[in-house]
């Protein structure tokens, strides 16, 4: 479109282009060639997309990827029952990206990589799903609020409760 000198089409296709992937290459495109001061009204109608997209976990990533740790805390914050556990490689780097300024943040990605752990039962991941409980525990020094969240001493309890036989788990926690 660029080597055709169709300009607007070219940019069109950024921008739907990043509203369908939230691919922050095409983003950056995007607003490379916007005037000045328009660049930043695209650039927030951009990241209240992204807020909003079906896909938190792709949301997350764009975040991260875009280098706004604020939005990605708000986002794991405000869909946190969205997050799916599975994902430890997603969500493993992204609470340490999030643990010194969004401890809270990082102590919810956590919670729900021991969750899953816990719930399907996977012995094999229950040496990281402790150290991400521990992670918790270091994090819970640093958090003033939990908001409507629990406490981690009540997400202890309340694992225990649930998860309180598999003897294999608390056994790496002790």
């Amino acid at each position: 479109l660029i080597a055709s000198e169709r300009f607007e089409d070219a940019q069109k296709h950024r921008w739907d282009g990043f509203l369908a992937t939230l691919n922050p290459v095409l983003l950056r495109a995007y607003l490379r060639v916007l005037p000045d001061f328009e660049d930043i009204e695209f650039e927030e109608a951009a990241k209240a997309h992204a807020a909003r997209f079906g896909d938190v976990t792709t949301a997350l990533g764009f975040f991260l990827a875009w280098t706004d740790l604020g939005h990605a805390a708000r986002l794991v914050e405000q869909r946190a029952t969205e997050i799916d556990g599975n994902l430890h490689h997603v969500l493993g780097p992204a609470a340490e990206a999030l643990r010194t300024r969004y401890p809270l943040a990082a102590a919810l990605l956590w919670r729900a990589m021991v969750n899953e752990t816990l719930r399907k039962n996977r012995k094999d991941q229950y040496g990281p799903a402790a150290d991400y409980l521990m992670d918790c525990a270091a994090a819970d020094l640093e958090i003033n609020d939990y908001g409507t969240f629990q406490s981690h001493g009540s997400f202890v309890d309340a694992l225990r409760k649930r998860h309180g036989q598999k003897a294999a788990f608390w056994t790496r926690v002790s």
